[in-house]
């Protein structure tokens, strides 16, 4: 669902996403809420900046794109365009394009280098993994399509592949075969799956 705020914010939500704003909105500041993932284009405001917060931390943007993810208490953002700050308590990290920043319970920030941007995915159609550690690959496709996968701990192994089309469940089969597993669907509906992969069961 593509969505414009009043400042001329353009934002693309995945489905299931709950975006709010209030009254306010563009008056002094400019903060959302935001359950799920959406993709943003921040209009340019150095006076007032963009910010969505979680009890934990702030991000704070004057204008770039940029996928978000706020889920509970975890927020992940992965940039494409420009750059955000990540706030936390008096520390301040910034996330440039091409990285992708993380802010948990409990937890300091962190950023890491993100070459693919396989997090827009769920709005591209793309992915693409290089010697990327099995349980990364799987995170990286249940955020994107909101699936729910399990797999079994310490089952990693290195994958590579680039998939062009849309279908998350024929790239998680995919990554199965590689892992000389089977794809399990336990609730279609639900979209909940599970991994079975030799020895480590």
């Amino acid at each position: 669902m593509a969505v414009s705020l009043p400042d001329g914010t353009e934002v693309l939500l995945q489905e299931g996403a709950v975006l709010s704003y209030g009254a306010d909105y563009n008056e002094v500041d400019r903060l959302i809420d935001l359950d799920g993932q959406a993709y943003f284009q921040v209009a340019k405001n150095a006076e007032r900046p963009f910010l969505a917060n979680t009890s934990e931390a702030e991000l704070r943007v004057t204008g770039t794109a940029f996928n978000l993810r706020i889920d509970g208490e975890e927020l992940e953002v992965e940039v494409s365009e420009g750059s955000i700050e990540l706030r936390r308590k008096d520390k301040v990290v910034p996330v440039k394009a091409h990285q992708c920043g993380f802010a948990s319970p409990g937890k300091d920030c962190t950023v890491l280098t993100v070459k693919d941007l396989n997090r827009h995915a769920w709005r591209t159609g793309v992915l693409r993994f290089e010697s990327a550690a099995s349980s990364e690959v799987i995170k990286t496709i249940a955020n994107n399509y909101d699936l729910e996968v399990s797999v079994a701990d310490g089952c990693d192994f290195p994958f590579s592949g680039v998939f062009s089309d849309s279908d998350p469940v024929a790239v998680l089969e995919t990554v199965a075969l590689y892992g000389q597993g089977v794809l399990e669907v336990m609730d279609k509906d639900a979209k909940v799956f599970r991994l079975s992969l030799p020895n480590c069961e």
